[in-house]
């Protein structure tokens, strides 16, 4: 039964048919793909045209490279400048990150309740 639960379980998420659910034809999305529509969705807004570097100048990028500036290779900046210009655009995105990690964990709760029914049903 728990074999059972887990193949069930592993196949629904990874879009596999499962002869054991049916014959049902649905036009909604199940699994993985209600998954990655859920992630294609948190991150609309950062692509087509997204430049992470609209929001500096030439002048604050150049304040980073001398601010961080130590033992590297000449005409290499150090690491620490891109993760001091990144970290202002990590925490824009942390909020809608952590509601769409939310949103898939209970997608991912309520399938595994629905597989359990399924599996389980015999017993009272």
């Amino acid at each position: 039964m728990i074999i059972d639960f887990c193949e069930i379980f592993k196949n629904t998420i990874r879009g596999k048919f499962d002869r054991r659910r049916g014959t049902n034809v649905t036009k909604d999305l199940e699994g993985g793909a209600v998954i990655k529509k859920m992630f294609h969705s948190l991150l609309k807004e950062f692509s087509g045209n997204y430049a992470a570097t609209e929001v500096y100048n030439d002048e604050e990028i150049n304040d980073a490279i001398i601010r961080h500036e130590g033992d590297n290779i000449p005409g290499f900046p150090s690491v620490d400048v891109l993760i001091a210009l990144l970290q202002p655009q990590l925490a824009r995105i942390n909020g809608p990150v952590m509601d769409c990690i939310s949103d898939v964990y209970g997608y991912l709760e309520n399938l595994a309740h629905k597989i359990i029914e399924r599996v389980f049903y015999r017993f009272p």
